[in-house]
């Protein structure tokens, strides 16, 4: 008989109540999970363990779809770098409605903690056994959502639930629920259950009950309100909804009797039915749900994707899960640590099929299951415009904290919520335990905090989140880096405020700004005007630094304040001198425009009437740089052109003075300047400067040039006169023009000219055999008199012949050098071949060893020891390296080494590892120093391909199987980077090789590896906006693009080498008061009621 019990609706008053935890005997089947056999069976169908073949139910994708995950990060995670083992671990007990480690009020083991016995199983699964389902999978339409609108107390009425009282007995059998010493009586929602007592306390059990015109059902053990599941009672078929509404059910599936299971060789079950066939798919046998693959092979102990759905079915028995939990456990290999094992709970309703998005089980219990079915714990989720918040067990925290992760580390990136009566998350300003706390739109609680609320500046602590009053606080709002660290202190007042204005604080008068940032050291506004401060006060008549953060340093500014404490900017005077401060009014060094003019400044200060080097300040590294040679006029305006310096020479101002390395032509406003290199004067000797010659004549390679008082130079032939080049050698031309050469004698006196012409002066010279000497100074040749070169005397006769009394013999001087006396007596100079040895002595006689000289236009090197002459060898000088050649003559440009071309610069250095362009052609020439030659070679993220010659080849080529673009010029342009070849941009990667529909440094490609722009949607599913690099912000952002709205959350990875911001999509946000609904495709909407 079916038993009905009519009544009207209890009406209980709202009442609040602390909840506190309580224990769940039912949990502890939990604890202990087993690990599956290495012969667990493997499902054939789709397997689950990818998201893409996870498709939950149509009606439940619909609630998903309105999901914005706030932050998930269940207590099971380890972060870490941990390996993943396919060791999938599940327990089994049956127990009656309930979850996994639930804590609640028990009753007796007799009465709610009846266990139905099974094979030993490492499966847990949590069910109502009261609600058996019978389901027809072909033909059904009761597969919908578990719960799309969430209704948490449909009869109680009750906003929050019931804790802390107990259930109790008499003798006959009957239950009650007391509470504060009284028992419960009509609907009440106890630890998140429905319940029904009778007017003396009583508890409903194993009843139908009509509450107006509608039909409800309570559980035959535990008395709780059925909901989302199937009842078998007294011969007749139920369904009960969300709410616990209860219709009968008229269409049944086939159940199928008569036949038997059998099993092959390998262990493996099938069902014969009575006409001998194989059953296939889901079937109803002997009154319980299993599934026969496509051979007809029953599986067990796996889940399933049918048709787009999931499914469990049991380890032991094959049985489709039903309004039940499953717990498994996955097991990690922590690196130089342990193994861990991460512990999962997934659902599965009604009809078998595993649970998504916002759900409400069998037993009343509101949850939230991720896109692949995974209980979310200790996370904040927003469903259709409201945050739910669940604790550490999955269920809704009512009036209680939650926080996402634990970070000792970091603790700033936990954050916290709390969820209201309803296990909402609250916003905004709250009052919890007679403290203020305050919550943002997304529920995170505030900590270490600055808040705007109405206008007004808050704080909130850093430990406790609670609102500070009446004493100082100060946020970090730069990096975590000590030079990046940014604090902004206020003063909060009796009200939580920030205090704002001048305020006298502790005896001192200090100064906030409009949102109560303390003026502690820095630049502040004051109507319009700004200000320095030092710690609150005015900094009045001086000067004052002020400390900004900085990436790598701290970075310190100066400015001069007036009497008032304004900052200083523009063109100033002060105690009669001039300065120059920048617009933001920091005291700057060196060249500055000012009213359409460059001055040279010096701590602002104008630098009048000055010529010389300028040292300006490092403010990030401190110290001083040189930053070049500058001249001012009588106003501190920098000098430019050809214009005469305080040093009385002529210079090229740029406005710097130009430099050089060496004398060049420098043609400016079509005349021709010779520019050379000078000395410095007094403070500044030591340094270089470039002039430009004035009243002067110049030989240049074979013209010579007279240069006038301005620095202009004209070619002209000279006759019967002294020259002298840019190194200051002399030679002389004749009547015809012509350079003189050998030894001559003008104005009387003997002089000696090489064969280039260049007058000897303070050296030996070997004419004929005999050796002479020739003045320092005037070039005269000595006769008559005694000469010490290198320690050593000679002596001259009247014909100017320079002789020792040693023949054929090396002498050593006071100084260890060397000298050779040939036949006759005569000091050796030049080249010389002595023993079949090649060595060189240089004008004084000196033989040259351990050094490298220049020698009619060629560099040479002669031993160390010996001062042979160097042949066929490297050789190293102050960690540079050399190669002389056959001839002994230091080696330039191209050249053969054992077989090998090779190529050395016009330094000397050989090309190693290097591209050069040679005579309008490229090569590569690699670390061995070796040409690249018909071939490829990769270096430093570059490719190079070279032809038969070795000359680099250009454009587009296919190299192993990959597209390259081939730019020797810019070898290293093409490395991770974009680049516009004809138009087009495209996208490369590490060695310069197009990356076809692919992302790399914030960019994405093509099919053809041209840069994307516009909206994407990464291999992880984000949608994200190309610029054509992918925008980025730090916080959540919202944006117009084209007309539309769109909401950008906090910058995350979005895919291989993606970072940005992903495009809010399926949401509800509030934007300045107003709630917007975002659709697929991220556009914003406003939502009109």
């Amino acid at each position: 008989m079916e038993n009905k019990v009519r009544f009207k609706l209890h009406k209980v008053k709202k009442h609040w109540i602390t909840i506190a935890a309580s224990s769940l005997a039912i949990g502890a089947s939990l604890i202990g999970l087993g690990q599956v056999g290495a012969d667990e069976v493997k499902p054939e169908t789709t397997a689950v363990n990818s998201p893409e073949n996870v498709v939950s139910d149509s009606n439940l994708e619909t609630s998903a779809s309105l999901i914005t995950r706030t932050e998930v990060a269940p207590t099971s995670t380890v972060v870490g770098n941990t390996s993943s083992e396919a060791v999938s671990t599940d327990t089994t007990s049956t127990n009656v409605a309930s979850q996994p480690a639930e804590a609640t009020a028990t009753q007796p083991a007799n009465e709610t903690d009846k266990k139905v016995e099974t094979a030993q199983s490492s499966e847990t699964t949590i069910a109502d056994r009261s609600a058996e389902p019978v389901t027809d999978k072909q033909n059904t339409n009761e597969n919908k959502s578990e719960i799309t609108e969430v209704s948490e107390h449909p009869l109680s009425g009750q906003e929050i639930s019931i804790t802390q009282g107990k259930f109790t007995s008499d003798d006959q059998g009957n239950w009650y629920y007391t509470k504060d010493g009284k028992n419960l009586t009509g609907w009440n929602n106890v630890e998140d259950r429905e319940y029904y007592f009778q007017e003396d306390g009583k508890q409903v059990k194993g009843q139908f009950v009509e509450v107006n015109g509608k039909n409800y059902y309570l559980d035959d053990h535990t008395g709780m309100l059925l909901v989302n599941c199937y009842l078998d009672k007294d011969g007749k078929h139920y369904q009960i909804d969300e709410n616990g509404v209860v219709t009968e059910r008229t269409k049944l599936p086939t159940n199928i009797t008569g036949g038997h299971f059998e099993a092959n060789d390998k262990g493996e079950w099938s069902y014969i039915t009575s006409q001998g066939e194989k059953l296939t798919g889901f079937q109803y046998v002997d009154g319980v749900e299993l599934y026969f693959d496509k051979d007809g092979k029953q599986l067990k102990g796996q889940e399933i994707t049918v048709d787009g759905k999931t499914y469990y079915l049991d380890h032991n028995t094959g049985a489709l899960l039903k309004n039940s939990y499953r717990n498994w456990s996955e097991k990690q290999i922590i690196p130089r640590y342990k193994t861990n094992y991460i512990y999962h709970t997934s659902y599965f309703n009604r009809d078998g099929i595993r649970a998504t998005g916002l759900v409400k089980t069998a037993a009343g219990f509101i949850h939230y299951f991720d896109e692949n079915g995974e209980l979310l714990k200790n996370v904040a989720v927003n469903v259709g415009g409201t945050t739910y918040v669940f604790g550490e067990r999955g269920r809704l925290a009512r009036n209680s904290f939650i926080w996402d992760k634990v970070d000792f580390t970091f603790p700033e990136n936990v954050n916290f919520y709390y969820g209201d009566e309803k296990g909402h998350a609250v916003k905004g300003l709250q009052t919890i335990d007679g403290y203020q706390l305050y919550f943002d739109k997304d529920g995170r609680q505030a900590k270490d905090k600055i808040v705007q609320i109405d206008g007004k500046t808050y704080y909130f602590d850093k430990n406790n989140g609670r609102m500070v009053k009446n004493q100082w606080a100060s946020v970090n709002v730069g990096g975590i880096s000590p030079a990046s660290k940014d604090y902004r202190s206020y003063y909060l007042g009796n009200d939580g405020a920030a205090v704002t204005g001048w305020q006298d604080i502790d005896g001192k008068h200090l100064y906030f700004t409009d949102t109560g940032i303390y003026a502690s050291n820095g630049i502040y506004s004051i109507n319009g005007k700004n200000y320095l401060f030092e710690k609150g006060q005015l900094v009045k008549d001086a000067y004052g630094v002020v400390d900004k953060p900085g990436a790598k340093v701290r970075l310190k500014y100066t400015y001069r304040t007036n009497a008032d404490g304004e900052v200083l900017t523009g063109k100033q005077i002060i105690d009669g001198t001039e300065y120059i401060f920048a617009s933001d009014g920091q005291v700057v060094d060196g060249v500055v425009r000012y009213d359409g003019k460059l001055y040279l400044v010096k701590d602002s200060k104008i630098e009048k009437n000055y010529f010389g080097a300028f040292f300006s300040k490092n403010e990030i590294l401190g110290g001083i740089n040189f930053t070049g040679i500058y001249g001012t006029d009588e106003n501190g305006v920098l000098l430019e052109g050809v214009q005469r310096g305080l040093d009385g020479q002529l210079h090229y101002f740029q406005p710097k003075v130009e430099s050089i390395n060496k004398p060049t032509w420098k043609k400016i406003d079509g005349k021709r300047y010779r520019l050379t290199k000078w000395y410095l004067p007094e403070h500044h000797a030591g340094m270089y400067t470039t002039i430009i010659l004035t009243n002067d004549t110049l030989k240049v390679d074979d013209k010579t040039y007279t240069i006038d008082n301005e620095g202009v130079a004209t070619e002209f032939t000279a006759k019967n006169q002294f020259i002298r080049d840019d190194n200051w050698n002399w030679y002389y031309y004749d009547t015809d023009g012509k350079v003189l050469t050998g030894r001559q004698t003008i104005d009387g006196v003997q002089l000696y000219f090489d064969a280039n012409g260049k007058q000897a002066k303070g050296t030996l010279i070997d004419i004929d055999g005999d050796t002479y000497y020739f003045d320092k100074d005037s070039g005269a040749m000595w006769t008559n008199r005694s000469l010490t070169l290198n320690g050593m005397t000679y002596e001259i006769d009247d014909q100017g012949r320079v002789t020792s009394s040693l023949r054929n013999t090396f002498v050593q001087d006071k100084d260890g050098d060397w000298t050779y006396l040939k036949d006759k007596g005569q000091v050796a100079t030049g080249w010389q071949t002595i023993d079949g040895v090649q060595l060189y002595f240089d004008g004084t006689g000196k033989q040259i060893k351990g050094e490298r000289i220049l020698i009619d236009g060629k560099y040479y090197y002669f031993d160390k020891n010996s001062g042979e002459l160097l042949r066929n060898a490297f050789h190293s000088f102050n960690s540079y390296i050399y190669y002389f050649g056959n001839d002994g003559a230091q080696v330039f440009g191209w050249y053969t080494i054992n077989d090998y071309r090779v190529y050395f610069k016009e330094d000397g250095l050989q090309a190693k590892d290097n591209v050069l362009l040679i005579d309008g052609n490229y090569y590569y020439f690699n670390q061995d120093g070796q040409l690249l030659v018909n071939g490829s070679a990769k270096s430093y993220n570059s490719l190079y391909l070279a032809d038969s010659e070795g000359k680099l080849l250009t454009g587009w080529r296919e190299i192993d199987g990959k597209t390259y673009y081939l730019n020797p010029s810019k070898q290293y342009r093409y490395s991770n980077t974009t680049e516009t070849i004809d138009g087009k941009t495209y996208l490369f990667g590490s060695y310069g090789e197009l990356l076809r529909n692919d992302t790399n440094y914030g960019h994405a490609s093509d099919e053809n590896g041209i840069v994307r722009t516009g909206f994407y949607r990464t291999d992880k599913g984000y949608l994200c906006y190309l610029e054509p690099r992918v925008i980025s912000y730090y916080q959540p952002t919202w944006k117009e693009i084209d007309g539309k709205l769109y909401h950008f959350e906090k910058s995350t990875s979005l895919g291989k080498d993606l970072n940005g911001s992903p495009i809010t999509t399926n949401a509800t946000l509030e934007k300045d008061g107003k709630t917007y609904v975002i659709d697929e495709n991220g556009v914003a909407t406003e939502k009109v009621n």
